[in-house]
């Protein structure tokens, strides 16, 4: 969850923290895609471990305007994310895993 939140900080969407209870937020939607906060540059998002962020987040940019690299560490890079990658280019996103691993 904090590689998450923290990815979602990063691209400016509104997730409300709650005071009493470190395990519950809140996140606006967007009413729309997630665009990039610095569409000129490529943003990077660290995702450590957490596949259970990867996949959806890879999914959910695809249709916002911008560059990203979504990395985690390296044992990350060795799971397979190659079916979702192939998913994604049949719907006509432009995307890549820069790893072999697939």
């Amino acid at each position: 969850i904090r590689y998450m939140l923290q990815a979602l900080d990063a691209l400016g969407v509104p997730v409300e923290r709650d005071a009493d209870d470190a395990t519950a937020v809140t996140v606006a939607g967007q009413a729309g895609p997630i665009d990039s906060p610095t569409p000129d540059e490529t943003l990077e998002l660290f995702l450590g471990n957490a596949g259970t962020a990867m996949r959806p987040l890879a999914a959910a940019l695809c249709m916002g305007r911008g560059k990203f690299v979504l990395d985690g560490v390296p044992r990350m890079r060795e799971r397979p994310i190659a079916d979702l990658v192939d998913g994604l280019k049949q719907l006509g996103a432009t995307v890549e895993c820069v790893e072999s691993t697939g």
